[in-house]
């Protein structure tokens, strides 16, 4: 059971940690990983030096950690790898005077511990400059980095700065090219990206998409989102949603929201007014390996949001959480509080897709904009943080103030009586061996589901490298046998991820296990 009661559809402010997590995912089951640029932060780094713009927050005891960062991971990416290490490519030079090296082409890694000792390694392995690079996990453990800039803009003008290349850890040599990053320019930071079952990666760059091969660089071209441009700075949600037996595993994914301005700008500002304009509330939906794949769209959001991030449930339900209601991704140029967005979205709404429709479970209370983070717990709870649309750190500038408290969203299965997950492996394997749980009842073994989610690393409206996987199971009396992973690594590349046993739509608390 969970180590709270809190009722589902409450909220609550867990606590504060002294670094704003522009970055942020779970590295372990208790520690959660906070990243942020070089700002002056109230935390000191261990030495004393300088702030802080790095912390381990512990879930058990509330404590927060700082660590050191060698150079400026401001608007990095991030993923973890096979081996249980995460990764956290590019930056940006040096900001605020706080000690830190140019990061453009700075690699980092840290292998995640349970007693938050752990530290980052530094190095610049990268090969091309990446300010707002993409990272994600590819099925043999390796991560691959997409895109990126060459400095810090609100626009990447001119175009000659643009990196429209992907490259990978560990390398494999030179960059190759990625041609809808080129093509969508300047909407090409950030791209939006999603793994294939079989092995490329599906992207969405402005309101372009393609089918990408990372074996020979090869592109398939497929029709133009609808209602986009959904990347940096539109600020639209991407997820792909759980992959069930019940499909095969064909992949659907889903992009809602996002703030399309009728002044782009230039290189440094948006038109007059931008913080004005309303986001959209649509989403839209593609099957990308479908004979002639296109776009449908799906029920609105009952919000318009720019901002938001998507976290997938255990119960294979998907929450929208964070951002704003009007306007888009940046700061400063003039604009109230410094934010280029407006009018907090505080609203957490959950999309259902076996019924295809949206309902509101709770109102969050802290405001959180540009810069902010989310993620899953393994309790089933939602964690948001962060948030500093500014310069530099302002306490006080509203509606998005520089943000060091943590909040807990509950959803409506938080303090229902779990399922008891000892029954769960912790190493999952591509066609292993299946395991069987024994219920109370024929009815508890009909409804079980046990699902795998990698939480992802959280940045901009982003959460690289989030998916999950229902296994496939058989029942026999009170008896349900589910079989381990499908023998196919792109379906759920190796790593470290959370495992539920759902009964009845109410989640056990997340087992934290490895796969591959």
């Amino acid at each position: 059971q969970p180590s709270t009661s809190n009722a589902g559809g409450s909220t609550a402010v867990i606590g504060s940690c002294g670094v704003n997590a522009q970055h942020l995912f779970l590295g372990t089951e208790d520690g959660v990983y906070i990243v942020d640029r070089s700002q002056n932060n109230p935390m000191r780094t261990p030495d004393g030096a300088n702030a802080a713009t790095a912390a381990i927050w512990s879930l058990s005891d509330g404590s927060c950690r700082a660590q050191d960062a060698a150079t400026n991971q401001f608007c990095a990416g991030g993923a973890a790898t096979g081996g249980g290490q995460w990764i956290q490519a590019g930056g940006n030079p040096e900001q605020n005077n706080q000690g830190e090296g140019n990061g453009l082409r700075a690699l980092r890694q840290i292998d995640p511990c349970s007693d938050q000792s752990c530290g980052w390694r530094e190095q610049n392995l990268l090969q091309r400059d990446r300010w707002y690079p993409t990272v994600e996990t590819m099925g043999d453990g390796s991560a691959i980095i997409f895109g990126g800039y060459n400095a810090q803009v609100f626009l990447p003008i001119p175009q000659s700065g643009n990196t429209p290349t992907a490259e990978f850890f560990p390398s494999r040599g030179a960059p190759v090219n990625v041609p809808i990053l080129d093509r969508s320019w300047p909407f090409s930071l950030y791209p939006l990206t999603a793994l294939l079952s079989d092995g490329r990666f599906f992207m969405v760059s402005g309101n372009q998409t393609a089918i990408w091969n990372p074996n020979d660089a090869s592109e398939v071209r497929l029709p133009d989102m609808p209602n986009g441009p959904r990347t940096y700075p539109s600020g639209g949600a991407h997820v792909l949603l759980p992959l069930t037996p019940a499909n095969n595993y064909a992949e659907t994914l889903m992009y809602c929201g996002g703030t399309n301005i009728p002044d782009w700008g230039n290189a440094y500002c948006p038109g007059a007014g931008a913080h004005e304009v309303p986001a959209n509330n649509k989403c839209d939906f593609i099957n990308p390996l479908s004979n002639g794949a296109s776009w449908r769209s799906g029920a609105d959001m009952p919000h318009g949001r720019v901002m938001g991030n998507f976290i997938i449930l255990p119960d294979g339900k998907i929450a929208i959480v964070n951002g704003a209601k009007n306007g888009v991704q940046g700061f400063g140029c003039g604009f109230p509080g410094e934010s280029q967005a407006s009018n907090p979205a505080l609203e957490v709404d959950v999309y259902d897709p076996a019924t295809s429709s949206w309902s509101t479970i709770a109102t969050a209370q802290v405001n959180r904009g540009y810069h902010a983070s989310a993620t899953l717990l393994p309790d089933g709870s939602i964690l948001t943080a962060g948030s500093s649309p500014h310069h530099d750190v302002n306490t006080e500038l509203q509606p998005f103030p520089t943000e060091y408290r943590l909040e807990k969203i509950f959803p409506s299965y938080y303090n229902q009586p779990r399922p008891n997950n000892t029954a769960l492996p912790t190493q999952y394997n591509y066609g292993g061996q299946s395991f069987t749980i024994t219920f109370d009842n024929e009815s508890q073994a009909n409804s079980a589901t046990v699902r795998l989610i990698k939480t992802g690393w959280s940045t901009h409206s982003l959460q690289m490298g989030q998916r999950a996987i229902e296994l496939a199971k058989q029942v026999q009396g009170n008896q349900a046998t589910f079989s381990n992973l499908p023998n196919n690594p792109n379906l759920m590349p190796p790593g470290a991820a959370l495992a539920f046993l759902v009964v009845n739509g109410i989640p056990s608390i997340g087992r934290y296990a490895i796969v591959g």
